[in-house]
């Protein structure tokens, strides 16, 4: 027995994007640290609330002035 495709496009993943750049994350960190909320940092800069944890984690737990430079997120444990 053969099935029909379910897809006429085929299976459709979502889409990756490159890292946010060191410099932005570093700027919105800065905004929140001023006191913005990580909703509102996340909806202004179009990045997720997770996102904003995982840097602001990640700067807090290396002891760093500056997110990675490679781009990767640290443990999202917060």
């Amino acid at each position: 027995m053969e099935f029909p495709p379910l897809c006429e496009k085929g299976p459709t993943m979502p889409k990756s994007r490159p890292p946010y750049p060191p410099e932005f994350r570093e700027r919105v960190i800065e905004l929140l640290k001023a006191g913005r909320s990580g909703k509102s940092l996340a909806r202004e800069f179009g990045c997720t609330e997770q996102s904003i944890r995982n840097w602001k984690e990640q700067l807090e737990g290396s002891g760093s002035s500056a997110p990675s430079r490679n781009g990767e997120l640290s443990d999202p444990r917060i």
